[in-house]
């Protein structure tokens, strides 16, 4: 009786952890149209699935595939998201999902260095399963059981968080069917580096694509493998893409590389127009861009996989009046579709990866991008102001109780700062002007200077 007790209490405490974990856990847009996307979309209506980091996020949009071609897509991304990585994320999609085709973005190979941020991104989204184990177990650097709890049962690290009504109000929406939707213009030209140098991959490089090839062909779902345009300058990491695109050539898996020119412009793509503003980056695309790729991608999917015009199909129906909302949106210059968090951050409050602010006159929005930028738009979407912290794994901006307002990535480490402390009681305030402020007792302590 005694054994039958222990046991009893054993799997009630672990079944409350799981649950209370799951309810303190920060939710965000992010969290909610990307993470959530394989357990909220009606199970097995998916064709085509697109997984991916924030490239892909940005860079292809699911529903110009499905208003030219009828192709029910979506994106399934993660902010920094490599091949390892996607290796779990596709069996975990495939719990849901028999997708025809499996389209995989291949922008990081295995980046150890940015390993426990992702690793934690990823743990947070999935529910609790031996893929997930398997996932936080394949990282190198939880080498204890300690540290590995942290991912497994992360509730000691959320469980002074202070719960607001989002966390319990948000509903799972995709209107842009995992698209993050950008109007933003580069307005330059770009010079090409095609380089044509193959790097050596590493054992786990090796083992995880073949892995990822593996399963797919247990699960008899096609692969391809693209490289979303990010156009960076960073050799090593060309190199290691065209070492991945010579493994799909000899493993027959079709491999579609956006950074060669030809294939660039073969997408009729430009650099001036289609490329987002985005500071560091240099190179996710805007939302003219995200279109040009999906008609690109749409068209060979069709050619090639014989996949059905789905449009006429009342069953999908819900896509069509999906895609009206989002035209919508689209012709109104408003690619924000989630709910905000007013003009306002009193102190404490803090905003997510996804989550923004707007002017009471809804002329201006300040957004926590999910590749880490904290940028101010103003009512023709060009940004007037930011904090170029692109691709830092940021995790929140918070109004501290002290008057200092903060950008934390892991671990809190702080990544830009309003140096405003020792000045308690203050507040941010995007205001009607495009101004964005800290006040202390109605006096300004902090401004972006962006006054219109």
């Amino acid at each position: 009786m005694t054994i039958a007790k222990t046991c009893l209490f054993i799997a009630l405490l672990s079944y409350s952890t799981v649950v209370l974990t799951t309810i303190f856990i920060p939710k965000n847009e992010i969290f909610y149209r990307c993470g959530q996307a394989p357990y909220y979309e009606n199970p097995n209506t998916l064709d085509v699935i697109f997984i991916g980091s924030s490239h892909v996020e940005w860079g292809i949009d699911p529903n110009t595939i499905w208003e030219k071609y009828g192709i029910p897509a979506i994106n399934y991304t993660v902010l920094g998201l490599d091949l390892k990585h996607s290796y779990f994320l596709l069996k975990e999609m495939l719990k849901y999902h028999q997708p025809k085709v499996m389209v995989i973005d291949v922008w990081r190979i295995c980046d150890e260095n940015d390993a426990n941020a992702l690793t934690n991104r990823i743990a947070n989204m999935f529910p609790f399963s031996w893929n997930k184990i398997e996932m936080i177990n394949s990282n190198p650097n939880l080498d204890s059981l300690h540290k590995k709890m942290d991912y497994y049962f992360p509730l000691h690290l959320y469980h002074t968080r202070k719960l607001d009504s989002t966390d319990f109000n948000f509903h799972y929406h995709n209107i842009e069917r995992g698209h993050f939707v950008n109007f933003d213009k580069k307005n330059q030209e770009h010079v090409f580096n095609d380089c044509n140098t193959i790097a050596s991959l590493t054992k786990t490089e090796v083992s995880y694509f073949e892995r990822i090839i593996a399963y797919a062909k247990q699960e008899k779902i096609k692969l391809i493998f693209v490289s979303i345009p990010h156009l960076s300058s960073k050799i090593d990491l060309l190199k290691k893409i065209n070492a991945i695109e010579l493994l799909s050539n000899k493993n027959g898996i079709p491999f579609i590389n956006f950074n060669k020119e030809k294939n660039f412009k073969a997408a009729g793509l430009i650099y001036s127009t289609d490329v987002a503003n985005d500071s560091e980056i240099n190179g996710h695309l805007n939302h003219l861009g995200a279109q040009k790729i999906a008609s690109f991608l749409g068209e060979y999917l069709q050619k090639n996989y014989h996949l059905a015009n789905k449009s006429k199909d009342i069953a999908y129906n819900f896509l069509n009046e999906n895609l009206l909302t989002y035209k919508t949106n689209i012709k109104n210059n408003f690619p924000f579709s989630v709910p905000t968090k007013g003009n306002k951050l009193e102190k404490g409050m803090s905003l997510l990866p996804g989550d923004y602010l707007s002017s009471a006159n809804n002329q201006y929005k300040l957004i926590l991008q999910n590749d880490g930028n904290l940028v101010l738009y103003n009512n023709e979407n060009k940004h007037t102001w930011a904090t170029y912290t692109p691709e830092k794994g940021i995790v929140n901006l918070i109004m501290q109780e002290d008057g200092n307002l903060v950008l934390y990535g892991q671990n809190s480490t702080p990544f830009w700062a309003s140096n405003t402390a020792n000045k308690p009681n203050s507040f941010l305030i995007l205001q009607d002007d495009g101004n964005l402020v800290i006040y202390q007792n109605n006096i300004p302590t902090w401004s972006s200077n962006t006054a219109q």
